[in-house]
């Protein structure tokens, strides 16, 4: 929120000499993502259906595109946080909600992703039962620290992990959890963080029948303007958000004001 504001201030104070347009760049951004684990993953069907019931199956498969820093950079520098959209040659241009929706899947409409602390008064013992048996996954003390986890243990359990026929379906519920996990904190709300990502998602994936009704798709929207506008007037070298989003996006870009 305070980033917001500092951005907000200096482009209402000059808004065009502050653009990193308006200087050499040295080298293209970095992107944080954490996605190793899901590349090449052959998931059980019952786990595509928990990604698809929580309209997280299009996220999984754009988790395995590949990211050209070059081209997220090209795109930025055309980018103008005053309007949020694009100068491009054929006009200006814009990522919707319609278009997240479509290219993704990720739900638009639904209940907004507040954090409650619903998790916050568990005791550390409490909280690594609670993630053992929510995600199969038990992170040690020294995995977590100051309310941010390392990706590491949960990527090591999803790899390691293969859901056959002969697994129950509460195995498969338990694997689909961590593969949703990852795609949240990992894929599409990467933190610049280092290679943690804060506990307090882990809140979310407490009702399986809830997950899904979530408007993930607004707050990846958000999400992605606010770390675009921010690296547009050189406040971030590094990159968090789902930036895959306007690779995909590019055949797509709708021409708001034509020049």
């Amino acid at each position: 929120m305070q980033d917001s504001i500092v951005v907000h201030r200096r482009l209402l104070s000059d808004p065009q000499a502050r653009h990193i347009s308006h200087g050499p760049m040295s080298r293209a951004f970095q992107i944080k993502h954490h996605d190793r684990c899901l590349i090449g993953l052959e998931l059980d069907s019952r786990v595509v259906g928990w990604l698809h019931r929580w309209g997280l199956y299009g996220a999984f498969k754009l988790s395995r595109l590949p990211l050209d820093c070059q081209l997220i950079t090209a795109l930025i520098e055309r980018w103008r946080p005053e309007t949020r959209t694009f100068f491009l040659v054929a006009g200006e241009a814009t990522i919707t909600l319609a278009d997240i929706s479509i290219l993704t899947g990720l739900p638009i409409c639904g209940r907004p992703i507040i954090f409650t602390g619903l998790l916050s008064s568990l005791s550390r013992r409490q909280f690594t039962d609670y993630c053992l048996r929510k995600f199969g996954w038990a992170p040690s003390d020294s995995e977590i620290t100051k309310g941010l986890f390392q990706f590491r243990p949960l990527a090591d359990r999803i790899q390691q992990t293969c859901i056959t026929a002969d697994n129950s379906d509460e195995d498969a519920l338990i694997y689909a959890r961590a593969i949703a996990l990852m795609l949240v904190t990992g894929v599409m709300f990467p933190s610049t963080a280092g290679d943690r990502a804060s506990t307090q998602f882990i809140e979310l994936f407490d009702d399986e029948d809830a997950i899904g009704d979530y408007s993930w798709g607004s707050s990846v929207l958000a999400l992605l303007y606010r770390e675009m506008s921010l690296a547009a007037v050189g406040e971030r070298v590094t990159l968090g958000g789902f930036m895959r989003v306007p690779l995909v996006s590019l055949p797509e870009l709708r021409s708001v004001f034509p020049l």
